[in-house]
């Protein structure tokens, strides 16, 4: 959430969607992890903000609280969730809209910065417990990368999922402000220095300056470089990482942040494929019925959402086709023997999501690996229509008319 005075009065419009992600991936974690490690989960929320909008809408801590107190009914164990702001003012208004949920045990309350209560918190969760962080700062402001390295060492050895809102429309601007350092004007040169520190500390070192003084490269160039580096530290711990950009409009408008989750569990990484492609899919539709208003048309459906915004089936259709062959064909090169390769729809629906993070969801991948099996250019061994996720089958090379 965000720090200016009027942020709470009513969520923005990409903040419903970081919202409705949340809704639709906790409804299934909590369960998800409950039954799997047969314990509890820790949910946190580490830029909590008020907790509640000025028009009644909930806010990341309530929506997170919600869906842990539901599980912790349906499940029989105990989910726990731990919120921290660090603005007083702010502050306080979370603690009395969370009063629900502090009384009863459920959540945690902390008035201080992410970094210090997100190092707590790793220092004293038990061994064994799953954690779920967000981490949503206003422009990258309180955004360290020495949590953010503490949470990545955690993930190589627990299981932790974490999903972050970067800003590179702030980097950006931070970026401009701390070339002031040399500046004669004083005021300049204080801004300057505190852009400069902010930057060290949300980027993890002063590595980001040689990139700036590369002469080869344009300012969009080096901007890229420099988020290109920031997230190749969350490769290195997480086994899936995907990256969403999020825009205040349809998806060819200015991209407000980037939202980089990490998991080492393919199933998490599935839900919030899932999750992020379902609320882009309604935030789109939102985008196209607000357009519509005040025309002829103002009750539109999806089918007024712009055709280039659509998802076109046989372009889904030829890039599952596409993994599923070079797939098989890499398996094949490493055999020395020359019996046929098979995979299953569970196998290619893993290699469309990996290079396609929430561009399509798992339902549309299956309704092209269908089409497919119809088509016959993927054929089971008893030649079944309709298949699940572990029914074998091979690809047909040259392909039908897709």
């Amino acid at each position: 959430m965000a720090d200016n005075e009027d942020f709470f009065e009513e969520p923005k419009s990409w903040s419903h969607l970081k919202h409705s992600i949340l809704k639709y991936y906790l409804r299934e974690y909590f369960h998800k992890v409950n039954r799997h490690y047969r314990k509890g989960a820790v949910a946190a929320d580490l830029f909590a903000g008020a907790g509640l909008f000025d028009n009644g809408e909930e806010g990341s801590p309530l929506i997170i609280a919600r869906y842990a107190h539901e599980a912790n009914l349906q499940n029989g164990v105990t989910n726990r969730v731990i919120l921290a702001e660090v603005r007083p003012d702010i502050y306080a208004q979370l603690s009395r809209n969370m009063e629900q949920y502090t009384k009863s045990g459920l959540v945690t309350l902390f008035e201080g910065e992410a970094k210090d209560v997100g190092c707590r918190l790793l220092d004293a969760i038990p061994a064994g417990t799953p954690l779920f962080l967000f981490l949503d700062p206003f422009g990258n402001k309180g955004l360290s990368m020495e949590l953010i390295q503490q949470i990545l060492s955690r993930a190589e050895k627990e299981s932790t999922e974490i999903l972050v809102n970067f800003s590179e429309k702030s980097l950006r601007r931070r970026i401009g402000v701390a070339r002031n350092v040399n500046s004669q004007d004083d005021r300049s040169r204080a801004y300057a220095l505190d852009a400069v520190e902010l930057l060290n500390d949300a980027l993890g070192g002063e590595w980001w300056k040689e990139i700036l003084q590369a002469n080869e490269m344009d300012e969009d160039q080096k901007l890229d470089l420099i988020t290109s580096e920031y997230i190749t530290k969350f490769t290195r711990a997480f086994r899936f990482v995907g990256i969403a950009p999020v825009t205040k409009g349809y998806p060819d408008e200015e991209v407000k942040y980037h939202l980089i989750f990490g998991s080492r569990s393919w199933t998490a990484f599935e839900l919030m494929n899932n999750s992020v492609n379902r609320s882009a899919a309604e935030f789109l539709l939102s985008v196209t019925k607000a357009a519509a208003i005040g025309t002829l048309f103002e009750e539109v459906g999806e089918e007024y959402v712009p055709p280039k915004f659509r998802i076109k089936p046989v372009v889904l259709r030829n890039e599952v086709y596409g993994k599923c062959i070079s797939y098989v064909q890499n398996i094949a090169a490493s055999r020395s023997s020359p019996e046929a390769v098979t995979m299953n729809r569970a196998t290619a629906r893993r290699l469309v999501i990996e290079k396609n993070f929430a561009k399509y969801s798992s339902s549309d991948i299956n309704k092209a690996i269908r089409h497919l099996v119809k088509n016959r250019d993927l054929v089971t061994a008893n030649e079944k229509k309709a298949i699940n996720d572990k029914d074998e089958f091979t690809v047909v090379f040259p392909p039908t008319k897709l």
